[in-house]
């Protein structure tokens, strides 16, 4: 009996995935006229052109939605956040674009001179605050 709860809970969990993609799959083609299982079929060149035209895609969407513009659709923008996700997640195409970020830490220029810490505060000698005339 506990074994037949379990196969059904599988059924059950299979059916809402592939409901999920189903949907994914129709607002990807409806909003954004892509085939997305076209693509995860194709070879890793060609998944790796859609994950670039996709990022394209999603900030110009993005700068749509930022400026107020009447074209802007919420619904598509989240399709196409969706579809990329998918494709990164995809067997192939994750390898090829993550990228580690760059850390932002300060470092001087070894080229430039440093200043004393009072410099913003004198001018020409004097430290009233004042260039002198």
């Amino acid at each position: 009996m506990h074994r037949l709860r379990e196969e059904i809970a599988a059924f059950i969990a299979a059916k809402d995935t592939r409901a999920a993609d189903a949907r994914q799959l129709a607002a990807v083609q409806i909003a954004c006229h892509i085939d997305l299982s076209g693509v995860l079929e194709a070879d890793a060149a060609t998944r790796a052109r859609m994950v670039l035209h996709l990022k394209r895609k999603i900030e110009r969407e993005r700068l749509r939605g930022a400026s107020g513009h009447w074209s802007y659709d919420i619904n598509r923008h989240i399709a196409l956040k969706q579809a990329l996700e998918t494709l990164m997640a995809s067997e192939y195409a994750g390898k090829y674009f993550v990228r580690k970020k760059k850390s932002r830490q300060y470092q001087p220029s070894r080229n430039k001179k440093t200043a004393s810490p009072d410099a913003a505060f004198r001018f020409n000698n004097k430290t009233t605050g004042w260039p002198s005339a």
